[in-house]
């Protein structure tokens, strides 16, 4: 199909989101930020799929705000999100969207939501100190480094666990754009990651094929970690090819499995670590504490 109609269906999409926030029907905004996906992945046109991460991660920002701080604040941070909306709308209309603008949008928003996102006690008291952020994203990536032999491991959340952190982080303290690039690359992979788990349970993917994969994401975020004054252009287009090949990927495995992985049942209470996993695991906590020390 044409470049120019998978843009069209694009701009449908958009306009669908768009339509579903007025309507402050959330579930159904993350539906069609899905949809933005698998429709750009299949149209073969992945350059822009970033987007519907983004628009995804929106959604999450949003839910945890209506679910958690008052309505006019829900309504003020909603209608922020719709003017942002529009003007990737419009730039969608007018021919002229491009990466850069789409990643732009991206950091008006996480700038933005900030003060809706974080309590009163915590907006009033933290101040921006995204130095704090790039010094503790730098701790989270070599706590995945050192625990990458059993990430894959069926009671493992480090991956989850870091993801997690570098977000509260961000919310709290600012980012770096290098710092914003790593974070949605990982929550990216973490969606890949948890079928890739549930394949390797089942022995439909090897465990070397995941060990190779989880390596390529490692080493990535690696990478623009260790040279944060790097052109951010060249990171950004490094981390934007990893994420278009996890977009393709998650959505080919959300129509095999669904939502199937979530649904598995880890019988034991403690984590199943061979004893080369516990040794490597003691010696990293080990070595963080005398280095914290």
């Amino acid at each position: 199909m044409s470049f120019e109609k998978i843009k069209s269906v694009l701009t449908q999409d958009m306009l669908a989101l768009t339509d579903a926030l007025e309507e402050d029907k959330l579930s159904l905004f993350n539906i069609f930020a899905n949809r933005i996906i698998s429709n750009l992945y299949f149209g073969e046109t992945t350059d822009f799929i970033i987007l519907g991460f983004i628009m995804k991660d929106v959604q999450a920002m949003l839910t945890l705000i209506q679910r958690s701080r008052s309505k006019s604040l829900y309504a003020e941070a909603r209608d922020i999100i719709l003017d942002i909306l529009g003007n990737i709308n419009d730039s969608l209309s007018e021919q002229i969207l491009t990466l850069e603008l789409i990643w732009e949008k991206y950091e008006e928003i996480e700038n933005t939501m900030r003060k809706y996102l974080l309590y009163d006690a915590e907006y009033n008291s933290y101040e921006l100190m995204p130095e704090f952020t790039r010094y503790t994203v730098n701790k989270m990536i070599n706590l995945l480094v050192g625990n990458q032999d059993f990430i894959f491991n069926p009671n493992s959340k480090v991956f989850e666990g870091c993801t997690n952190e570098i977000a509260r982080l961000i919310n709290t303290h600012g980012f770096y754009k290098n710092d914003l690039l790593i974070f949605i690359i990982l929550k990216t992979s973490l969606r890949v990651f948890e079928y890739r788990r549930y394949g390797q349970s089942i022995s439909l993917i090897e465990k070397k094929e995941n060990d190779a994969w989880i390596s390529i994401i490692i080493e990535t975020v690696q990478l623009i970690n260790k040279e944060p004054s790097l052109d951010f252009k060249i990171h950004f287009e490094k981390g934007n090819k990893i994420i278009q090949n996890l977009g393709g990927e998650w959505r080919i495995y959300y129509i095999k499995f669904r939502d199937l992985f979530r649904e598995v049942e880890i019988k034991s209470s403690a984590p199943i670590l061979t004893q080369d996993e516990r040794k490597s695991l003691t010696n990293n906590i080990a070595s963080m504490i005398e280095k914290e020390v």
